[in-house]
């Protein structure tokens, strides 16, 4: 919201607004909270493959050393 149309508006308006602002952060406030809990779901699942990754890319290429002679 512009800030210059705040002056436009009456202490009622106002009020309303705020009423509605308030509003508007209690209910994105859940929806935040469950995006979290499943980011951090989401962050453990990508390090768990991340780290099966780097060993099967540790065992790939274990098997195409050379052997020692």
């Amino acid at each position: 919201m512009d800030p210059r149309t705040l002056r436009d508006f009456t202490n009622d308006q106002l009020r309303d607004e705020i009423h509605r602002y308030g509003r508007m952060i209690e209910s994105l406030s859940p929806q935040l909270s469950d995006l979290e809990v499943k980011s951090t779901a989401l962050r453990t699942e990508i390090a768990r493959h991340s780290q099966q990754l780097g060993t099967m890319q540790n065992e790939l290429e274990r098997r195409l050393r050379p052997a020692p002679e």
